[in-house]
């Protein structure tokens, strides 16, 4: 994740956080890491401006966290990123993420039996992909 900001870059969660990119991403593995068992985050449609050497994009996003009591957190929202190219390589510079929308709604699903992984033993590391026994 950090190689998508400047080292510079200052990142925007509404009132939870605000700071460099590090301290984002350890704020925010360690939010869904202590309140959930499963998620997934959804990247959607998204437009660019470029002039130069600067762009403005939007983006949307979607989630669902479901937590250990199977309460799925459904919700939405868009990052305003400036970006920026320095010595030819695009980063982000400034994020700021807006949320619209959020649900808590009760989840039929069995966390023990997601079959998703957080981590290298998932299935979409797995190369070459191979057929399953017959």
């Amino acid at each position: 994740m950090a190689s998508a900001y400047w080292p510079d870059a200052q990142v925007n969660y509404g009132d939870w956080y605000s700071g460099e990119p590090q301290g984002m991403i350890t704020w925010g593995n360690a939010f869904v890491q202590n309140r959930t068992v499963a998620r997934l985050h959804h990247v959607t449609t998204q437009t660019v401006e470029i002039d130069g050497d600067v762009a403005h994009a939007e983006t949307y996003v979607i989630w669902t966290m479901l937590s250990p009591d199977k309460v799925a957190n459904i919700g939405s929202g868009r990052y305003l990123d400036r970006l920026e190219k320095r010595n030819g390589e695009w980063r982000i510079a400034i994020r700021e993420f807006l949320g619209e929308t959020t649900a808590d709604v009760p989840a039929s699903a069995d966390p023990a039996a997601m079959a998703g992984a957080q981590d290298r033993s998932d299935l979409s590391y797995a190369r070459p992909l191979k057929r399953r026994p017959e």
